[in-house]
């Protein structure tokens, strides 16, 4: 993971003028996941044998509106702001342990049942987007019947591994950035082996923070004015590092060569209530845009098919 995620931010320095893409709702095909990636050991050994359902699902990026009100992001955003702020860092950010009751004492009960039915929403809503099959509700706050029939007839299932509620502020300026942190490239399944679907459900309505003027005329062309009047923060996009080049991909070795490439981002653009749900393995380099005013909040949620590593809500 550390070579692929060195080569995506090298291809990113070799030509900083490439402009976005903007990923709005809907599901999107992953840029990579053509015949070379197909090509690769399987990591975690065994994927090789899946279901040709279940490789398709991992090459997908799925961005749902609304799974969340707008309304109750908005005052669970607020909690977070003074429930975190002591625990904020130097770099401006925040966060609490969102499975378990842990975080009931620091958010408050009204806040910790809210979070509880928003996790409970985004893991019914992963389930929907990620694997087949229908979802049965029997309540909001997290006692979810579910039966998912895959191709190969096992119900197959996402559960929860670990959750944060984090809220980003601008850093101080007297800090001097470190080399890593939030805003860092990175793989949540290279950091957590456990992790096989991340979601990302954001609390507050954002605009994107361009690298470059180039990258400011395609962000103004894809933001309104009421995207922007209604904004609580610039920058904090979610980020994917893709390379197009699928011939890369047609064994390991050709990853750490030093060819020339670019590195194309896709961005999300943070809108209270928006969900996204992507593959947690090295199909999916991702970053945070460093957020540059305001307060970004988001709730997120990493799940794993084996259900034996399942931390209950």
């Amino acid at each position: 993971a550390r070579a692929l995620i060195a080569r995506r931010v090298d291809g990113l320095r070799r030509d900083a003028s490439e402009a976005s893409t903007f990923l709005e709702a809907g599901t999107h095909e992953v840029p990579t996941a053509c015949r070379g990636s197909e090509r690769l050991p399987a990591f975690p050994p065994g994927r090789d044998r899946e279901p040709p359902e279940h490789r398709r699902q991992r090459h997908r990026r799925h961005v749902v509106d609304g799974v969340w009100p707008a309304e109750r992001c908005g005052v669970l955003a607020s909690y977070a702001a003074s429930a975190l702020a002591p625990l904020r860092d130097r770099h401006g950010e925040a966060s609490v342990a969102a499975l378990g009751f842990a975080s009931r004492e620091i958010l408050g009960d009204a806040a910790f049942v809210d979070m509880r039915g928003a996790l409970a929403a985004m893991r019914r809503e992963a389930e929907r987007v990620f694997t087949f099959g229908t979802v049965t509700e029997t309540d909001q706050i997290g006692s979810i019947e579910t039966k998912r029939e895959t191709g190969d007839g096992n119900v197959r299932r996402l559960y929860p591994a670990g959750a944060l509620l984090t809220h980003i502020v601008p850093a101080d300026t007297q800090t001097k950035q470190p080399v890593r942190g939030y805003w860092s490239p990175h793989v949540d399944k290279a950091n957590v082996p456990e992790y096989d679907v991340s979601a990302i459900l954001y609390l507050s309505d954002g605009t994107p923070e361009p690298r470059d003027e180039d990258q400011r005329r395609v962000s103004l062309d894809a933001t309104t004015d009421a995207d922007i009047s209604a904004a609580e923060f610039s920058g904090g996009t979610l980020d994917f590092l893709d390379d197009d080049d699928a011939a890369l991909y047609e064994n390991v070795k050709k990853l750490k060569q030093k060819e020339t490439h670019t590195t194309f981002l896709r961005r999300v653009t943070p809108r209270r209530g928006r969900l996204v749900v992507f593959a947690s393995g090295e199909e999916n380099v991702h970053a945070v845009g460093s957020v540059t005013s305001g307060a970004r909040a988001t709730l997120n949620l990493w799940l794993t098919f084996d259900e034996g590593l399942e931390v209950k809500f």
